[in-house]
């Protein structure tokens, strides 16, 4: 979706793209979403950087893992290759995963501010957009992707939040509980 709509924009105002993907090798699915990001960028006729790592069970929590992986691959490229911005696909519904995630975790009044919007040189501009209109559009322009399974598996936090703790919320909300 957000590499979809920097192609459309980017003629009217000529920026440049690269595509960058981790593949932490950790799903069923990972070397295909791995060669869907490489045709992507090839269609698209822009750069594609990727980088494949291994979880070690010793290390920190694999969120935590995850996260430090790719923002690391993120400031490198920004480095070698003098690109001005990362831009993440975060959207409404990652933010209102983060804050249960903090809340439940204690976290202090500064983690209770959410994925930022903006920090340093990574932008997040889908803060605002719902899941479901990503879902619409994909749907509208059969736009090819991939579907990590392991969204699916609660024994991670994130996705124990977004499967269960936060549909259980919005119902209590909608019904006025």
């Amino acid at each position: 979706f957000l590499l979809n709509q920097l192609l459309i924009l980017q003629p009217d105002f000529g920026f440049q793209i690269a595509l960058a993907h981790v593949n932490y090798n950790v799903h069923s699915k990972a070397s295909e979403a791995e060669k869907l990001c490489r045709l992507s960028a090839k269609t698209s006729q822009i750069p594609v950087h990727v980088k494949s790592a291994q979880y070690d069970a010793s290390d920190s929590s694999f969120e935590a893992w995850a996260r430090d992986v790719r923002y690391d691959f993120f400031r490198t490229l920004t480095e070698q290759h003098k690109y001005h911005w990362i831009l993440t696909a975060h959207h409404f519904e990652d933010q209102l995963e983060t804050l249960v995630m903090r809340d439940i975790q204690g976290g202090d009044w500064l983690t209770m501010l959410g994925i930022r919007e903006s920090y340093g040189k990574i932008k997040r501009l889908m803060l605002e957009v719902r899941k479901n209109e990503i879902r619409k559009y994909i749907d509208k322009y059969q736009i090819q992707f991939i579907a990590d399974p392991t969204n699916h598996d609660n024994s991670y936090m994130r996705n124990r939040i977004r499967n269960e703790i936060l549909p259980e919320i919005l119902r209590n909300d909608r019904d006025g509980i």
